[in-house]
């Protein structure tokens, strides 16, 4: 029985910000595999890359997210541990992609709380 790759991402997310690097690489590494057989989750790769500071292909696996019409993109974008990757350009380039720009300041706001 295959894990959940949303369940595995939130996971992966507890173990990196506790120091568990190696441990969140091998979950992220099995989300990569089931992917491989027919279970592809970009939005859930997106995420721990993201977490992880890989923001180069977390915006790739984001990218393929919304070219499947994940509805986790919504979720991810506003999520405020994410705030590091608002800094990047092309997150503003995604959210006008989206037509979610009117949501930036409040996602900032929140961001500020963590």
């Amino acid at each position: 029985m295959q894990r959940s790759p949303h369940i595995l991402m939130l996971i992966g997310e507890v173990l990196w910000w506790s120091g568990r690097k190696n441990e969140a690489r091998e979950l992220l590494r099995e989300i990569y595999e089931q992917g491989t057989k027919g279970r592809d989750r970009p939005a859930s790769k997106a995420w721990l890359l993201l977490h992880m500071g890989d923001l180069d292909e977390g915006f790739r696996q984001l990218d393929a997210a919304v070219a499947e019409h994940d509805p986790a993109v919504g979720f991810l974008v506003a999520w405020p541990g994410l705030g590091h990757v608002r800094a990047d350009p092309r997150h503003d380039q995604l959210l006008e992609r989206l037509s979610m720009t009117k949501y930036a300041t409040v996602w900032q706001k929140r961001s500020a709380w963590r």
